[in-house]
């Protein structure tokens, strides 16, 4: 099994001149993991895209895939992130239109959410 990966959402001001200052350095501040940048990390979603569980290779436990899923639906409201902006879903390989559709819908929402909050 390959080592975990982490998303490091960072705001494109301060935290990324730091990362930068890393990089100078030789150092990767996310190791493997991948940074996306925003404007603003109040503009974030998270989005949690899956196999259906029919078409799992690792023996997904979907108990323990729920439990996951709260507590990270905790961390983020904790963080001040509202619920709305968690989209667990997953599909299958066919459906490439219909994740177009939803990721394109959830952004949609996202931004929505982000004008209301000026």
């Amino acid at each position: 099994m390959t080592s975990p990966r982490i998303v490091v959402f960072s705001c494109q001001w301060a935290p990324h001149y730091a990362l930068q200052s890393l990089y100078r350095r030789g150092r990767r501040g996310e190791g493997d993991g991948v940074r996306v940048l925003s404007a603003c990390v109040g503009r974030i979603g998270v989005v949690v895209l899956g196999c259906p569980p029919e078409l799992c290779r690792h023996g997904l436990d979907l108990e323990r895939f729920h439990a996951r899923v709260e507590t990270l639906r905790a961390i983020i409201e904790t963080l001040g992130i509202p619920a709305d902006r968690l989209l667990v879903r997953a599909f299958h390989p066919h459906e490439g239109a219909q994740l177009a559709e939803c990721l394109e819908k959830f952004s949609a929402g996202i931004d929505a959410v982000a004008e209301g909050e000026r």
